[in-house]
């Protein structure tokens, strides 16, 4: 009976220190409808920079959500080039990440800088779409 007690306390001790997590709920991409809003608040931004990143940002949650139009759209309003070149990469990685192939080596060949991009391809070529 001790045992028994013993063996149960430590297992409540056990599970309270080492904690029992609950299956966190992955992120899931933002709809079509809620990026295209987005594309169109971020294209009505007049300062440039924060233009520049929003539409950074917001091309690389088109890739992640498999929208290779959008993408495309929000890369084409980013003036700044060197954003542009590396946002191009990282979109064209998610791209490739979400299935998207074909559409992640054609944004990549979209890319200024040549050692970027054969450096994307490569990876792409590979099946290696970490950043």
């Amino acid at each position: 009976m001790r045992t028994a007690i013993v063996v149960s306390i430590l297992g409540c001790v056990l599970l309270c220190v080492c904690g029992c997590k609950r299956a966190e709920s992955p992120t899931k991409p933002a709809s079509s409808s809620a990026l295209a809003g987005r594309l169109k608040a971020a294209q009505a931004i007049t300062d440039f920079s924060e233009r520049n990143n929003s539409l950074s940002q917001l091309a690389k949650d088109a890739a992640d959500a498999g929208d290779p139009a959008l993408v495309n759209e929000s890369l084409q309003g980013i003036n700044d080039f060197s954003l542009r070149n590396d946002t191009t990469a990282s979109a064209a990685l998610k791209l490739g990440k979400a299935g998207k192939g074909d559409d992640a080596v054609t944004v990549a060949q979209t890319i200024g800088d040549l050692s970027v991009r054969d450096r994307v391809l490569i990876k792409l070529s590979k099946g290696d779409y970490s950043e």
